[in-house]
């Protein structure tokens, strides 16, 4: 036990010995024991310091009043714990107040910082005119603007381009011209060859038209008649009419029966109906109402060859074939991003594959059988005339225009992520089984393309057949 008078140094010698002991002692920046013969000193573990700041942690005084509680031990060290405690929940709740506060800035529509009144702004950026939905009015040619939606916003917010906002408004205005060139072009070549210099009767080509012949129907008598016809009887038959519109026939020469008068009449009947000429007549009035040859002069369509139209040809095949690679990162997991948008995409790229393969819409292609034969197996040919039928009749229209066109596949909202990525198998299979080399050439440099196809055709096949099927 060391004494000493105050500031004599014995609470800092103890503090360096702490420190050697391997002691948190702040102010004490190293300190090593040595024993008599001059070698570090290791046995610490049997050092016991007793100085003011042992009794501190073991003894505690808190004033209750005019009295004083003594906390000795344990019990001293979990009120300092307590009283820690008290001080966070304290700059917790205050820390709390003010993320509340920061919160219900986001929550009302009404703040500039609510992600509503964002999105309200940006809806309202993109709707009316010289806006977005006009913009896309005019480029796919429609008769009011287009409709911003919160997959719109969501497809737009998706976006990173790498042009700069000026570069992007003159790329858009100068293929939109482009457009409207090619669009003049057309309608112009249109009105300017197409025109009928001939005179014909009106109202004689409307009654042609309108006149509605029956094929009759004939009994077995009748029958028999048309056969002897066919067979180069006509002679015959136009004696048996003569013989029996005669009033003194009463026994049938052919067949050596009596007959009646109505008799006699029934067969005159039956003959005249064999020797109508009411349908070849018919069509011989339809073959005088036939007009001029229309001849077409296709002066000026030279523009098809152009720099700007063939520029034009590449722009959309690009924005093809980056379509086509979108649905099949989708159908491969790897697009989770296109999820509000993909259903649109995939009508794309139906309408663009069976536009520029087969010149004709989609739905046409559907119940082609001349087309649909190409995939060469009737299970095949049979699934995707339901899915073809299954996207026609889950989408949004049921109007004369859906026979070219799948319209806005918006119905997709409500599927879940695996309905509609097995969707976007479907419809590559589709067009991969009709057309494989236009498929492939679009997904160039895509990973596992035939392989990812094949599997997913046998995957097709299997569910046809309810068998198990390998490619």
């Amino acid at each position: 036990m060391l004494y000493g008078k105050n500031g004599s140094g014995k609470s800092t010698i103890s503090k360096v010995i702490s420190k050697a002991k391997g002691e948190l002692v702040e102010e004490i920046m190293d300190a090593t024991l040595y024993d008599h013969e001059g070698k570090v000193y290791t046995d610490v573990q049997n050092i016991h310091v007793f100085n003011e700041d042992y009794i501190n942690s073991r003894v505690k005084l808190r004033q209750d009043g005019l009295n004083t509680i003594v906390l000795l031990g344990e019990i001293g060290d979990l009120e300092d714990k307590i009283i820690d405690l008290e001080l966070r929940i304290e700059a917790e709740s205050k820390r709390n107040v003010e993320l509340k506060k920061n919160s219900d800035e986001y929550k009302y529509g009404e703040n500039s910082k609510s992600p509503s009144y964002c999105r309200l702004q940006i809806n309202l950026g993109l709707s009316g005119e010289t806006h977005w939905a006009e913009r896309e009015k005019i480029i796919n040619d429609g008769k009011r603007n287009a409709s911003v939606n919160d997959r719109v916003i969501d497809s737009i917010i998706a976006l990173s381009p790498a042009e700069t906002l000026e570069e992007l408004r003159r790329r858009y205005n100068e293929n939109l011209e482009l457009l409207n060139q090619v669009r003049k072009n057309e309608a112009g070549q249109i009105r300017n060859t197409i025109k009928l210099n001939v005179t014909y009767d009106e109202a004689t080509l409307q009654a042609s038209l309108s006149q509605r012949v029956e094929r009759p129907m004939l009994s077995e008598r009748e029958q028999y008649l048309f056969q002897l016809i066919d067979d180069g009887k006509l002679e015959q038959i136009n004696e048996m009419k003569m013989v029996f519109s005669k009033k003194s026939t009463s026994k049938c020469p052919f067949w050596f029966q009596d007959v009646s008068d109505l008799g006699k009449q029934d067969l005159i009947s039956s003959i005249e109906k064999v020797l109508s000429k009411e349908i070849d007549t018919h069509e011989e009035n339809l073959k005088k109402c036939i007009l001029q040859e229309v001849k077409v002069d296709l002066t000026g369509m030279e523009v098809l060859n152009s720099e700007d139209y063939i520029k034009c040809l590449k722009v959309i095949e690009d924005i093809n074939t980056e379509i086509l690679k979108n649905v099949y990162d989708y159908a491969c997991g790897e697009s989770e991003n296109s999820d509000r948008t993909i259903g649109n995409s995939m009508r794309r790229v139906l309408e663009a594959f069976s536009t520029f393969v087969y010149k004709k819409g989609i739905v046409e292609i559907s119940y082609d059988n001349s087309i649909l034969e190409q995939m060469k197996d009737t299970d095949y040919i049979e699934y995707f005339k339901n899915l073809m039928y299954r996207l026609v009749l889950n989408g949004e229209s049921h109007m004369e225009e859906r026979t070219n066109s799948l319209g806005d596949m918006d119905y997709f909202d409500f599927l879940s992520n695996q309905e509609r990525q097995r969707t976007a198998r479907e419809v590559l299979c589709f067009i991969y089984l009709l057309n494989e080399k236009h498929v492939l050439a679009h997904l160039d440099g895509k990973k596992d393309v035939v392989s990812n196809l094949k599997k997913w055709c046998a995957e097709i096949k299997s569910f046809c057949t309810g068998e198990e099927v390998t490619e």
